[in-house]
């Protein structure tokens, strides 16, 4: 694979390498927006209100929103 990535313009390399980074990341924000909700709902059985989970997380609560 890396052979076949040298022969490429370093421009399309560059890009082709940053490929699995991209990803990567994509899945840790991913993961991260998962376990948030997680402790959202955690806190929400535990009986805390709304405005004070979105402070604790400094999350912004849209009207309606329970």
């Amino acid at each position: 694979m890396n052979e076949e990535v040298a022969k490429l313009p370093k421009e399309e390399a560059d890009r082709f390498l940053e490929l699995p980074n991209s990803y990567l990341e994509m899945g840790i924000e991913i993961g991260k927006e998962k376990e948030r909700e997680k402790v959202v709902q955690n806190m929400l059985k535990k009986g805390l209100p709304v405005e004070q989970i979105a402070e604790l997380l400094g999350i912004i609560v849209k009207n309606g929103l329970r």
